[in-house]
């Protein structure tokens, strides 16, 4: 038995944006609850970002840990082990306006796409987080406010939209990709295999468009993400967690 623990709303139901996920993580065997505390079993976190150590879950029944979570959710963390397959990034510690153009302007790029270490501001329009459609200065400015500090990091601006609306996530459970096309590009298996080894996180995702991989998540925060239904989540979970 696995127990998966899930955020509850006040009316004692798993918030509606999981609800239908785990209602389908219950059908084929696992046991829903509302907190690592009521676990009696090994348990698996399905909820939002944790950025803090307290905040997660820990316990010796956890199938992950919060080091685990965290090498798969700081790009500073897996940067290396997709490096060969993803766009041209470095990380700054900070956002100093003229250190950084500096650097995206001697690599020969005309624009980049800056992130903090763990979260975007892609959020509030397609191109807050580019430069220099938005200026380093007030990229600095909302981090500030949002109480986020670096590492940032910055790469590469590619402009080709087709990729990205055709972007796909595939689930890595204990070292396997799997997509419900059943295809899984051998580039993505060796990301995939680089990533569990290092992280050695039971469940995490790796985001792809065209040829590049474009990030890696935690399975404990990612949403399924596009074509994963969640009947096929759960059939992936069983496979990995209940049939071993």
């Amino acid at each position: 038995m696995i127990d998966i623990i899930y955020p509850f709303d006040d009316s004692g139901r798993v918030v509606d944006i999981f609800r239908e996920e785990a209602a389908c993580m219950a059908l084929k065997g696992f046991n829903i609850l509302p907190s690592a505390e009521l676990a009696t079993h090994p348990f698996m976190f399905r909820g939002y970002m944790m950025r803090r150590r307290e905040d997660y879950p820990e316990s010796t029944l956890g199938v992950n840990n919060y080091d685990a979570y965290r090498k798969t959710l700081l790009i500073s963390e897996y940067l290396h082990c997709i490096s060969d397959c993803t766009f041209p990034t470095f990380m700054v510690p900070r956002l100093e306006c003229e250190e950084v153009e500096a650097q995206v302007k001697s690599r020969g790029w005309n624009r980049a796409f800056i992130k903090q270490d763990a979260k975007s501001l892609f959020a509030l329009g397609e191109t807050t987080s580019v430069w220099p459609d938005t200026s380093i200065k007030e990229m600095a400015e909302i981090y500030r406010e949002w109480k986020l500090c670096g590492p940032f990091a910055v790469r590469k601006f590619i402009d080709d939209p087709q990729i990205f609306y055709d972007e796909q996530r595939y689930w890595v459970l204990k070292g396997v990709a799997y997509h419900p096309s059943g295809v899984v590009p051998d580039f993505v298996k060796e990301a995939a295999w680089k990533v569990w080894l290092f992280s050695n996180s039971s469940y995490f995702t790796v985001d792809v468009a065209g040829s590049f991989v474009v990030e890696v998540n935690p399975g404990e925060s990612s949403d399924r993400g596009g074509d994963n239904s969640p009947d096929f989540l759960a059939e992936v979970f069983v496979k990995s967690f209940l049939k071993e």
